[in-house]
């Protein structure tokens, strides 16, 4: 028989379960699951959203993917995004089309355009120095007399935390900045989440970013992908156990805009159905070992 318990030691165990590592394993590991899975941690004056898992349906997981390996190659033209079907960033060369020709083309018509003609996309597809231009081409200048300058190498800010934190894991300046001044204007859009800094502790390693605005429930589920997959792909190159990914972001600085009132009534049923989920595997997983199920307590949510 099994002992019956109070519910005060109910919720404890609750609490305890749902911070151990092994029931999310277990549940993100089904293929067939389509779930939203966050964890909130309040602070006095910062929002940060800390990735312990994570399970997006299919076809956002690879264009958040898609974007990301774009971002390292340093690329600022969206055609290889089109190609693939990538449609984060089609607005900005469309806007632009329009506003230097007067062309009144349609969006679809325009993107079409940019995947079928590369002439057209050279001109009309680029976005600037945007995110992974500033990552791994960080323009440099050379003086060459006469107080006049000549562009130099540029620096590649990615390849250089790997470099060190490989040789040096325990520095505090494992940091890539997207935030270059001097070149903002001339970017289709500031970077969003425009610093992050890798961290070693206990042989894991853990990445956090500072994001000066993001929108809510359009760019964040994206953000929070993408650096956990960053983490994972550093972690491998520098031989590091992958840690945590956080976002920290002042709370103020958080738009809410129309497109993302239709998305909180969708991220709210994406939030139930993940509870269910995770309610179901935790009952499964403990009749197979033969424990009572155990139910969420208020508070452990």
């Amino acid at each position: 028989s099994v002992p019956q318990r109070t519910a005060k030691s109910r919720a404890g165990t609750s609490c305890a379960r749902s911070s151990s590592a092994s029931w999310p394993r277990l549940f993100f590991k089904t293929r067939q699951l389509r779930a939203w899975f966050f964890l909130w941690v309040w602070t006095a004056s910062t929002r940060a959203w800390a990735l312990r898992a994570f399970l997006l349906s299919s076809s956002r997981w690879k264009t958040a993917t898609r974007e990301f390996l774009w971002f390292l190659t340093g690329e600022t033209n969206i055609r290889p995004l089109v190609l693939q079907g990538v449609k984060i960033w089609n607005e900005w060369p469309h806007a632009n089309y329009e506003k230097a020709t007067g062309d009144a083309i349609g969006l679809d018509q325009c993107v079409a355009r940019i995947a079928e003609d590369a002439e057209f996309a050279a001109r009309w597809g680029d976005l600037g120095p945007v995110y992974g231009k500033q990552w791994v081409d960080w323009p440099t200048y050379e003086p060459v007399g006469e107080g006049l300058f000549r562009p130099g190498p540029g620096i590649n800010q990615v390849a250089q935390v790997v470099d060190s934190l490989r040789n040096n894991p325990g520095s505090r300046r494992h940091i890539v900045e997207g935030w270059n001044v001097a070149e903002l204007d001339a970017m289709a859009l500031p970077p969003c989440h425009c610093l992050f800094q890798f961290f070693v502790a206990d042989g894991k390693l853990s990445c956090q970013l500072y994001q000066r605005s993001t929108d809510t429930f359009l760019g964040l589920p994206f953000n929070i992908a993408s650096y956990a997959l960053l983490t994972l792909m550093v972690a491998q190159v520098t031989g590091l156990e992958p840690g945590t990914t956080s976002i920290l972001q002042l709370a103020k600085d958080r738009p809410l805009v129309e497109e993302d009132v239709r998305d909180v009534g969708r991220w709210h049923e994406r939030r139930e159905i993940a509870r269910r989920i995770v309610d179901s595997k935790r009952s499964h997983i403990g009749q197979r070992v033969g424990r009572p199920p155990t139910h969420r307590a208020r508070g452990c949510a």
